[in-house]
Parts: C-alpha cells; sequence; structure tokens
C-alpha cells in the first residue's frame, strides 16, 4: 500500500533542506514548471525574431525581456502574455 506524504523535504540550491507540506510542495512544482515553460516558450520566439533580422546592430539592440513583434510570438506565448 503507497501512503501520501504529509510533508515533503526540498531545497533550493544552496540553502538548508526544508519541509513543506504536500500542498506546498505541489504550489512550488507548479510555479517552477510554469516558469520553465515560459521562458522556454519566449526564448524560442524570441530567437526565431532575431533569426529574421539582417541587420547586426537590430540584433545588437535586443535585450532579453524585450516585447517581441507579434508575427514571432507563437501562440503559446501569445496566451501566456494575454494571461498576465
Amino acid at each position: 500500500m503507497v501512503q501520501k506524504a504529509d510533508s515533503i523535504p526540498y531545497h533550493a540550491d544552496g540553502e538548508l533542506c526544508k519541509m513543506y507540506s504536500a500542498s506546498d510542495a505541489m504550489l512550488i512544482l507548479d510555479k517552477a514548471t510554469e516558469f520553465k515553460t515560459y521562458h522556454t516558450t519566449y526564448f524560442n520566439s524570441l530567437k526565431a525574431y532575431i533569426n529574421s533580422l539582417d541587420d547586426i546592430m537590430s540584433i545588437r539592440a535586443i535585450n532579453y525581456g524585450d516585447v517581441i513583434p507579434d508575427e514571432y510570438q507563437s501562440d503559446i506565448l501569445k496566451g501566456m502574455i494575454s494571461n498576465e
């Protein structure tokens, strides 16, 4: 028989281990997954935009976090941005 854990040990990089309730651990996991998905999706759209440019000065002017023109945003990214 498998028992559900009342608490789960977790530690952020470089931090001491701490016990979290199962619901808090799931919240941490959900937020971490959301963060990674957003940044992977944003990066891929940003890369598509950068790859469309042929002027080095335009490319150099781009910073991570800049707004990406709509035509280079994936539908997933558009949905994530509209839910913010």
